[in-house]
C-alpha cells in the first residue's frame, strides 16, 4: 500500500483502479494490475518489467529523493518531539551514522578473528575445509578397516 493510497482512505477517498494500459487489437484494454511504480502502466505480460520501464521507475525515485529529504527536513523541524526523534534516527542509520553492529568470531584457539581481511578468512575457512575432509575420509577408511574379514573370515570389531 503507497502512501497515497493511505492518505486516501484516511479523507475518506475511493481509489480509482489503475489497470494496464495496454490495448489490444480488439480495441478493449487489459485488465491487469499494473508494475508497481512503473511510469507507463503496464504489466508484466506488456512490458511493465522491461529493463527501460525498471530504468524508468529507478529515475523517478532518484527524482523523489529532493522532495523526501525536504519532507524529512519539514518533520524535523516542525514535527512533535516523538516525529523529530523517529525521523532523526532513520537519517542517522540510511546514513551509516547510527549503531552498528559488530561480529566477533574467535577460533578454537581463542584467537580472535574480526581483524582479518577476506582473503584471510577464505583462508582459514580452506584450511578447515582441508582438515574436516582428512577427517572424514580417515573416519572412512577406520570403517572399512573394521569391516574387512579378518584372515580367520570373522568380521574384526
Amino acid at each position: 500500500m503507497t502512501l497515497k493510497d493511505v492518505l486516501d482512505k484516511e479523507a475518506g477517498v475511493t481509489p480509482m483502479k489503475i489497470v494496464c494500459t495496454h490495448i489490444f487489437r480488439s480495441g478493449r484494454r487489459c485488465n491487469r494490475e499494473p508494475v508497481d511504480g512503473d511510469e507507463q502502466l503496464l504489466c508484466v505480460l506488456h512490458g511493465g518489467d522491461m529493463e527501460l520501464a525498471t530504468e524508468s521507475v529507478r529515475r523517478r525515485l532518484m527524482n523523489l529523493q529532493t522532495t523526501a529529504i525536504g519532507a524529512l527536513e519539514e518533520l524535523i523541524v516542525f514535527g512533535d518531539d516523538k516525529t523529530r526523534v523517529s525521523v532523526a534516527v532513520a537519517v542517522f542509520d540510511r546514513t551509516g551514522l547510527g549503531p552498528k553492529s559488530v561480529l566477533s568470531v574467535r577460533t578454537e584457539d581463542g584467537d580472535d578473528t574480526s581483524q582479518l581481511t577476506d582473503d584471510q578468512i577464505e583462508q582459514e575457512l580452506a584450511q578447515l575445509h582441508a582438515k574436516a575432509a582428512a577427517e572424514s575420509k580417515r573416519r572412512q577408511e577406520d570403517a572399512l578397516m573394521e569391516e574387512e574379514p579378518s584372515a580367520s573370515g570373522t568380521v574384526a570389531h
